[in-house]
């Protein structure tokens, strides 16, 4: 039961920085990156805020 807990963390945290990588690729904006993949801005910043990268600040993404 727990190892089904850690793959699904361990499965949001790829989508989200799979996420935060592809956004900060694009150049797009935060809002520009959510419409063009569907996702919402909020999402995206709470999705990313437990995805961090080293030397990131926790919350990656601002309004």
């Amino acid at each position: 039961m727990e190892q089904n807990k850690r793959s699904g963390r361990d499965a949001k945290r790829s989508y989200w920085g799979d996420h935060i990588a592809g956004w900060k690729q694009s150049g797009l904006s935060q809002q520009a990156y959510c419409r063009k993949h569907q996702l919402s801005l909020s999402s995206l910043a709470i999705g990313g805020a437990g995805s961090r990268e080293a030397g990131t600040t926790k919350h990656a993404f601002t309004r």
